[in-house]
């Protein structure tokens, strides 16, 4: 008798820029690693390892259209992810894929979770699955916007880059007086001459450097030239 040929897998890993580094089982070596070896208990071939580094909130991600065009193209019969919210965070965007494969009479299965989306069980138990991992999301996202607006009625700096012309002294922009004088004169060359890219080529010409700051891991960023996105900031 013929034997019965073996199914190709597409492996899809996916990171966040917070979740890199934060431990071997968010690594995308770390997925890589675990989706091969579950594939290799059910005795399946690895087609090709696709890896994105973006967020889960929307499905425009290089390596997942690369992931669609091959499978359009019948390259594999099985998507395999470590996580549900390896793919997306979306209920709306996961199940709007789960129908693109679907309909391309793919199968998708997430190895962590026991989710296998061609039994009418494992489709219930990852709509579930990801309605929670959505929750979660619009939770954080909601805690993130009350902090925000807790510090501004406080007065306090909400973070990110401190701009030219200020220092954050606990928490407060306080005003840093000699970059003051540097972007009074930005505003003057400006009003001679309403160019981004001439204000940038005259400050350079004449030597002045962007705002140095520095990080956390107390390395100098910053000092650089000026370019048209520096002066509109």
């Amino acid at each position: 008798m013929k034997s019965e040929q073996k199914k190709k897998v597409a492996i899809y890993c996916r990171v966040s820029t917070y979740d890199q580094g934060h431990g071997e089982s968010n690594s995308l070596d770390g997925q890589e690693d675990l989706l091969k070896r579950y594939c290799a208990q059910y005795n399946w071939e690895v087609y090709d390892v696709y890896r994105d580094t973006k967020t889960g909130t929307n499905l425009e991600r290089d390596e997942l259209n690369r992931l669609l065009r091959d499978a359009a193209d019948k390259k594999f019969e099985i998507v395999a992810a470590t996580k549900l919210d390896r793919i997306s965070r979306s209920v709306v965007d996961f199940l709007d894929l789960d129908k693109r494969l679907g309909e391309l009479n793919l199968d998708i299965v997430i190895a962590t979770q026991h989710i296998d989306t061609t039994t009418p069980a494992g489709k219930m138990q990852r709509t579930i699955m990801l309605a929670f991992a959505e929750f979660e999301r619009d939770m954080i996202a909601e805690r993130t916007r009350e902090k925000l607006f807790y510090q501004a009625q406080k007065g306090l700096w909400g973070g990110g880059t401190v701009p030219l012309g200020y220092d954050n002294v606990d928490k407060k922009l306080i005003v840093n007086q000699q970059e003051a004088a540097l972007v009074k004169r930005i505003f003057e060359y400006y009003l001679l001459e309403p160019s981004t890219a001439k204000v940038a080529a005259r400050l350079n010409n004449e030597g002045y450097k962007t705002k140095i700051l520095l990080t956390r891991k107390g390395h100098n960023r910053g000092g650089g030239i000026f370019s048209k996105s520096t002066i509109k900031t």
